[in-house]
């Protein structure tokens, strides 16, 4: 007999495990009867019988583990992105030559080396040129610098300085231009020595005309991902809890009396102070810097026509000029609107630098002249270039706020006085800013434990569920937001006093319709309640402790029976109501009370 218990009782705890592995573990559903059978040491027809009891697990929890995976996975290469790139000019160096080897090592393989140049006799002529041959690894070329320029351009985001971008830009012309130049050398060794000369100029000129679009959509890039990131930084300072507030701010002060690494001195690097200095003169300093431009460019391209005027086709060299001023322009046009700062003033910054080159233009040698100015004005041209302005300005700026944020994070990190001093300074007011004056009712059943002697349990439950849902109906009324609530009582916050006293007055007449037609329980609901008016922290929803709720409760502690006892903060915004004093004070506040007729 007792072995046959024994064999019953470890039945029954190897079923409780397979109940517990099947809950915890919905895909072993799907595993073989016989497996499961002989892990828990039950009957094969046993588990069946279990098995076909249950429902199979919808494929939303079948997938739970899988998604939790690849998100694991996500967060993984997440962090070795960021590990990667800590160093962004390292990064971007490294990941471009490894995509330059990547590339000439499956085109010799599969390419066979033929699809970037080769050498071709010309049209016409004995003599043999070099000319760009796409081959059939060119689709590799296209996704190894796709793959490579999406892998940058999330490094410039993340980092979100400009600075990275233009010396990355660098960077990539080097090493594209370098790998490039040589390839064609290699291939093109046989033609004159000019000719190679010549292809070789060319060919880096080009390169450095995509590492200058490069740079443009990498400082684009750079100035949203800082936008980005300011922006997130101060949604998560606002959105601090009051807890984190106050220890953010006992931080700062003991780091303004007690700095980490001292106070460092001002940056006074030649970017930084002279942006600062011509902020003020922001149009001036647009106005001569178009005109210096314009000088430049005229002087530029009236020098290119005097020295190889003579017999010689001006068309390459006039191209390759006019598209390096053209960048040239399109730098100094940022510059100036950055130094303009707020979005609207690096808009007129960069519309008044544009149009400051145009006076000079005007002299009548080809390709200048009245045709120029006229040209610059048409509708269309108009709002083509007024439109660039917009787009550059609007960057400028963006790059400007994030220019300034990152200089006094730095400034903060460093514990320089005047920085820790002003973020003091802006927790303070934060801080401020949460306080809003509230009305706290406290509500509470009088000897609630008699109520409950002897009955039943489920009536118990019911009809104390009844009158807190009674008590949340009475205020939602009079707009009133219940804060918390326990089995006898509630906290209610209002921010009107007089609708928290009439909330108050209705709980109490309401009681006989509660006692006589929704509790179960033979003893009746008596209540106490409690007001008390003064500042919370925030959202009263949110808070977890409160010198207002505390007094209310006082307030309530001493209310009669069925009655409501107020602060005189209450009372003094009744000024029509009845109430009469009570004789003592209650948490240092003088109060009074009321009482409904036909209560004592």
């Amino acid at each position: 007999m007792s072995t046959l218990a024994d064999d019953g009782m470890k039945k029954s705890d190897n079923a409780s495990r397979l109940a517990s592995y099947l809950g915890a573990h919905p895909e072993a559903f799907d595993d073989p009867t016989e497996l499961l059978a002989s892990r828990f040491d039950l009957p094969e027809e046993f588990v069946v019988r279990v098995l076909s009891g249950l429902k199979r697990p919808n494929r939303q929890q079948t997938l739970l583990p899988a998604i939790l995976g690849a998100k694991s996975w996500l967060f993984k290469l997440r962090l070795a992105f960021r590990v990667l790139t800590h160093d962004p000019l390292l990064f971007v160096a490294v990941s471009s030559v490894i995509a330059v080897a990547i590339f000439l090592i499956l085109d010799t393989f599969w390419g066979s080396g033929n699809s970037w140049f080769s050498v071709t006799p010309a049209q016409g002529s004995s003599n043999r040129e070099l000319l760009f041959a796409p081959g059939k690894s060119m689709p590799l070329f296209y996704g190894v610098a796709a793959t490579t320029l999406l892998l940058h351009q999330a490094c410039y985001f993340r980092h979100g300085q400009v600075r990275f971008a233009l010396l990355g830009g660098v960077w990539v012309w080097i090493i594209s231009a370098s790998t490039v130049m040589v390839i064609a050398w290699v291939r093109a060794r046989i033609l004159p020595d000019a000719n190679i000369v010549t292809a070789l100029l060319l060919l880096s000129y080009v390169m450095f005309v995509l590492a200058a679009l490069y740079s443009v959509a990498s400082t684009v890039t750079s100035v949203l991902g800082g936008a980005y990131w300011v922006r997130k930084h101060e949604e998560a300072a606002e959105n601090r809890s009051r807890q984190e507030l106050i220890s953010h701010l006992f931080d700062l002060r003991d780091r303004l009396f007690n700095p980490r690494s001292g106070d460092i001195a001002e940056d006074e690097s030649f970017w930084r102070h002279w942006t600062s200095k011509l902020r003020p003169w922001f149009l001036p300093a647009a106005l001569i810097g178009g005109t210096f431009f314009s000088v430049v460019e005229v002087s530029s391209v009236l020098a290119l026509q005097a020295t190889f005027a003579e017999g010689r086709n001006l068309g390459p060299l006039m191209v390759i000029l006019v598209v390096s001023l053209e960048f040239v322009k399109a730098f100094l046009m940022s510059l100036f609107a950055f130094i303009g700062g707020r979005i609207d003033r690096a808009i007129l910054a960069a519309i008044l630098f544009h149009y400051a080159t145009l006076p000079l233009e005007l002299i009548p040698i080809m390709p200048f002249g009245i045709s120029r100015l006229q040209d610059a004005f048409l509708p269309r041209e108009l709002m083509v270039n007024l439109g660039i302005c917009v787009v550059v300005g609007s960057l400028a700026a963006l790059g400007s706020k994030v220019e300034a944020r990152n200089l006094q994070q730095n400034k903060l990190r460093a514990d320089e006085r005047a920085a820790v001093l002003s973020e003091i300074v802006r927790t303070e007011w934060q801080l401020a800013r949460q306080n809003v004056n509230v009305c706290v009712l406290v509500v509470d059943v009088v000897q609630s434990s008699r109520m409950k002697i002897q009955a039943d349990p489920l009536e118990v439950e019911y009809s104390f569920r009844e009158y807190q849902s009674f008590v949340a109906k009475v205020s939602a009324k009079y707009h009133g937001v219940v804060h918390s609530t326990a089995g006898d009582g509630a906290v209610v916050a209002f921010y009107d006093a007089v609708e928290a006293f009439e909330a108050a007055r209705d709980i109490l007449l309401g009681l006989d319709d509660l006692n006589e037609n929704h509790s179960r329980l033979k003893s009746p609901f008596r209540l106490r309640i409690g007001l008390h008016l003064g500042q919370v922290a925030g959202d009263i929803g949110d808070v977890q402790f409160s010198e207002v709720i505390d007094i209310a409760a006082h307030f309530e502690s001493a209310a009669p029976r069925n009655g409501i006892a107020v602060s005189q903060t209450i009372a003094e915004q009744l000024p029509h109501t009845h109430l009469k004093v009570m004789d003592e004070t209650v948490s240092g506040y003088r109060g009074f009370f009321s009482v409904p007729e036909g209560e004592a």
